[in-house]
């Protein structure tokens, strides 16, 4: 079962990401940093807004709490990804990291 994120812990991982995207999958196409990550700057008002600077808050651990250590910030365009590859049937999706499984976990 997925816990759901409180407003607290939402607004605390949206702070800790620096308002980036903290996507680092290594097959996502939005990567764009050295560090290989995505870093697309995120606005606080655009929170699962389909919007460039949109994003969504999302499991690490898709069954596990709804606490801070649980929660990652995606930008729309890596959380769109994270959905479509979780719909292949490609072996990219045994790949890809809890996180962005966690994005699409009830879909």
């Amino acid at each position: 079962m997925q816990h759901e994120f409180s407003h607290t812990v939402i607004r605390a991982a949206y702070d800790l990401s620096q308002h980036r995207c903290q996507c680092s999958d290594p097959d996502c196409p939005h990567r764009s940093d050295d560090e290989g990550r995505c870093r697309q700057i995120l606005r606080w008002p655009a929170q699962d807004e389909p919007a460039r600077d949109g994003w969504r808050a999302v499991h690490i651990e898709p069954t596990g709490p709804g606490i801070i250590g649980n929660c990652q910030v995606l930008c729309s365009r890596c959380f769109e990804y994270a959905v479509a590859a979780s719909r292949s049937t490609e072996p990219v999706v045994e790949r890809r990291r809890p996180a962005l499984a966690a994005a699409t976990a009830g879909n």
